[in-house]
């Protein structure tokens, strides 16, 4: 009789357990439909770019991390629109790192070198060296010697201070 019991209270933990399951997948698939409504519903691009980063922080948190660098990078895109560079430079410093999560170390390299361009084109400097100094670290990853060395070098160039941490971290970088 006590086996049977346990058996039972075995089962009902375990249905439990599943019932929890479904309402949270249910609510999170309810949260994920509502943010897709908001994104079609809004007018201004600031309101999409803001629940891109939502839905982006979504699927990171699920371990999604190429559908989380898509949505990092069309919030950058309606930053940009909306004339709001920085937080589109900062999307698009994201995405590289969801892409690299994801294995995807080309996608990052390609995503990094549009995040240096538009840094170049804003003058943001301190943006333009941190993700100079990231594509450093990837190609010398890939074993690219003198293409890390050229990052590296600009890095150097843009920090033009020997003595700051951002310095250190560039010479850290070349070996």
């Amino acid at each position: 009789m006590m086996q049977r019991i346990t058996n039972c209270a075995t089962v009902l933990l375990l249905m439990l357990g599943l019932a929890t399951s479904a309402y949270s997948q249910s609510s999170d698939d309810n949260e994920l439909y509502n943010w897709i409504e908001e994104l079609t519903l809004s007018e201004s691009a600031t309101e999409k770019a803001a629940v891109c980063e939502k839905m982006a922080t979504y699927y990171a948190a699920e371990n999604a991390f190429l559908k989380a660098a898509d949505y990092s990078i069309q919030s950058a895109d309606f930053y940009q629109a909306e004339n709001n560079p920085q937080k589109g430079l900062i999307q698009m410093e994201q995405a590289g790192g969801f892409q690299l999560k994801a294995g995807e170390s080309e996608k990052a390299i390609d995503t990094y070198k549009k995040a240096l361009e538009a840094s170049k084109a804003q003058g943001n400097s301190t943006t333009e060296a941190r993700v100079a100094g990231k594509l450093a670290t990837l190609f010398v990853q890939k074993k690219d010697y003198p293409t890390a060395l050229e990052y590296i070098n600009q890095q150097l160039t843009l920090l033009g201070n020997a003595g700051s941490l951002e310095s250190a971290s560039a010479l850290n970088n070349q070996g």
